[in-house]
């Protein structure tokens, strides 16, 4: 039997990211993280609008915690930048798919930012 297994996207992008900049990356906020102490960053999984047999395309939504506006913009744009870069491999095909968005987070007292790009590959083959 052949299977066709989709890549982790959003592991690999988490992974990839604490290697590259050092910032605290997580899949989900908690209570510790204080955006007006630390600047720190999410990415979660934002669907998967195409998939073929052997293909897909996943949408990756990384949101960047901070005490300022210029200091998200900062580190938002930078990682934009390295999600996008040819240089890096990433095992993936990356798009962009919406544009940099940064905003007061009346909940922490911060501010929040968020990009989201496009991981397209082949699935991972695998025979049982």
């Amino acid at each position: 039997m052949h299977l066709y297994l989709q890549k982790n996207a959003p592991d690999t992008v988490r992974r990839g990211l604490r290697h590259l900049t050092g910032l605290r990356v997580v899949a989900i906020t908690n209570p510790d993280l204080d955006p007006t102490k630390q600047v720190f960053v999410t990415v979660q999984d934002a669907g998967t609008p195409s998939r073929g047999l052997a293909t897909s395309r996943e949408n990756v939504h990384v949101s960047v915690y901070g005490p300022s506006e210029p200091k998200v913009r900062e580190v938002l744009t930078h990682i934009d930048g390295l999600l996008l870069s040819r240089e890096i491999p990433w095992g993936f095909y990356m798009e962009p798919a919406g544009g940099l968005l940064v905003t007061k987070d009346d909940e922490t007292g911060g501010f929040v930012g968020s990009t989201t790009v496009i991981a397209a590959s082949p699935k991972n083959e695998r025979i049982y």
